[in-house]
């Protein structure tokens, strides 16, 4: 049975959300006819009606809450937080909500009737301000901080909007009581422009977290369709946030003018922030650029084919990094460097090798070397000072290797340039195995060596062609000593295959009935003959007491 609701039960719950609106629209209806039958003035009957309207907005945008949230019934959840920061965030709104129906019923009810003490309005709008954010503070720490707020989704996108919320609810708080003190003090109009900046983004974070949530509920953040749905979003708030900020040409002018005053002068240029900001720019797109081409070649089946794995992975990354290289060059030009700064670069460099960087320099050398002349490539079965084992990556500090085991060992570059590298799959991935077997003088060597063919001939990883071959290699103080060569076609096998070898051989030399020795030594006694000598007497026997 599915654990969405019916359509049936969409409705119940509608009707179950609906009722407290309704009751609400139903009393500010009926309280000011009440009011108005019994005469009372029309100051206070506008004041009535203000504070039910408040309460009526509360009800109604407490239940549309509900009807997003669903904190205790899972299955109607629109917005889906994870079970903890649903009801955290339902209460945080929830007091929010309540506490704002409270001082704004009262201050615009106030206000209506004409009550003419403006430091007790004052006094109300600080109060309610600063109220929100201690609220706020008093719910996020309680409930546990701001993780336990965040959506508890899957992802990396997660991870950055925690980080995100533990910086911004403090500061967001912090503005609200600013916007307070700033009320206190008298001035107002800055205090609303901060209050309006404040309260728009709070409709645009929940607004984003919605379509957040239905993007991230229809398609996996690894998708491209996510990917591209995420970055919609992060567009869309961008925008939002210099409208709500009220940002127009001549601010940007005005930030440009200061950004462009000079920090560093270097020769005749000058180094400037918005130098700087336009070389990042330059930077990041440069290297957005290379990890796309770097990820199309790596995907590009035909230069698998044509040209094998190694290559499409050594091409790729010496793209990415000339990619980089230009960049730098071309990022350095559009903040305004002047090329010539480079020989201060290339000053300070020298500096730094001099001092500690000769190892990162010499690594850097040698991945180059490793690119360029592929001694080893990805993919290839390597023997390093012990090291064995495949390798899965190279760039141009260190070279990953997994092993048997399944472990990943990063070697240094510089190690395969100064050490001896066996490289088992270098061209060409057929390797061949080699089974050491010894038998007893008395065997049949003929008949073992025919034994031996056909046990590697019948197993299926070894190949026809070369085909299997045994040969003596020596006589051993206990055994003729033999050799079984067999070729596989990946050393990925090797270690699987040379124990179903060795099994195998067991088996099928114990059936011919060819004895595997063990050693032997054969110890011989030499008899040794002995002079027998005479015992010495040292008296006549005496005879016994009688």
């Amino acid at each position: 049975m599915s654990d969405k609701p019916t359509t049936t039960e969409w409705a119940g719950r509608f009707r179950q959300l609906a009722t407290p609106v309704l009751r609400a629209v139903l009393v500010c209806t009926a309280l000011p006819v009440l009011l108005l039958l019994a005469g009372i003035p029309e100051a206070w009957l506008y004041a009535a009606v203000t504070f039910a309207a408040c309460w009526m907005g509360y009800v109604a945008l407490l239940s549309v809450l509900r009807e997003l949230l669903a904190p205790t019934n899972p299955r109607f959840r629109v917005l889906h937080l994870g079970p903890e920061a649903t009801v955290n965030v339902f209460m945080l709104f929830r007091r929010l909500l309540l506490y704002s129906a409270v001082l704004l019923s009262a201050r615009w009810s106030l206000a209506v009737v004409g009550y003419g003490r403006t430091e007790v309005l004052l006094l109300l709008s600080v109060a309610h301000v600063a109220g929100l954010a201690v609220i706020a503070l008093f719910s996020v720490y309680r409930g546990g901080g701001t993780g336990a707020f965040v959506p508890q989704w899957e992802g990396s996108a997660v991870g950055m909007l925690r980080r995100a919320a533990a910086v911004l609810f403090p500061l967001a708080c912090a503005g609200v009581l600013a916007v307070a003190g700033l009320e206190a003090t008298g001035y107002v109009n800055l205090a609303h422009y901060i209050m309006r900046i404040v309260w728009l983004n709070v409709p645009v974070a929940v607004g984003g977290l919605l379509v957040h949530s239905f993007v991230y509920a229809r398609w996996p953040e690894n998708d491209r369709a996510g990917r591209w749905g995420t970055l919609g979003i992060w567009a869309a708030v961008i925008l939002l946030q210099i409208r709500i900020w009220e940002l127009h040409v001549y601010h940007w002018v005005a930030l440009r003018d200061l950004l462009q005053r000079p920090l560093l002068t270097v020769g005749d240029s000058s180094v400037t922030v918005y130098g700087i900001l336009r070389a990042l720019l330059a930077l990041a797109v440069v290297y957005v650029l290379a990890r796309l081409v770097r990820s199309w070649l790596l995907a590009s089946a035909g230069l698998a084919r044509a040209y094998g794995d190694g290559v499409r992975y050594a091409l790729s990354s010496l793209t990415f990094y000339v990619i980089l290289l230009a960049g730098a060059l071309w990022a350095m030009l559009v903040g305004g460097f002047p090329l010539n700064t480079l020989t201060v670069f290339a000053g300070m460099a020298g500096i730094g090798i001099g001092f500690g960087l000769q190892d990162i320099v010499r690594n850097f050398v040698a991945g180059l070397i490793l690119l360029i002349e592929r001694p080893l490539a990805v993919g290839d079965y390597v023997d390093i000072e012990g090291v064995r084992g495949q390798v899965t990556g190279i760039s141009l500090r260190s070279t990953t290797i997994r092993t048997a085991e399944n472990v990943h060992i990063v070697v240094p570059n510089a190690d395969f340039i100064s050490n001896r590298v066996t490289n088992l799959s270098h061209r060409d991935l057929k390797i061949r195995l080699t089974v050491d077997v010894g038998v007893s003088y008395s065997s049949d060597i003929d008949l073992v060596l025919g034994v031996l063919k056909d046990t590697a001939a019948e197993h299926s990883m070894v190949l026809d062609d070369p085909a299997p071959d045994a040969r003596i290699v020596g006589f051993g103080d206990s055994s003729v000593d033999l050799q079984l060569l067999a070729w596989i076609p990946d050393p990925e096998y090797r270690i699987i295959v040379l124990s179903d070898m060795y099994r195998s051989v067991w088996y099928a030399l114990q059936n011919a009935g060819v004895e595997i020795p063990f050693p032997q030594r054969d110890v011989h006694l030499r008899s040794v003959v002995t002079t027998e000598q005479p015992v010495a007497s040292t008296g006549p026997d005496k005879p016994a007491d009688g």
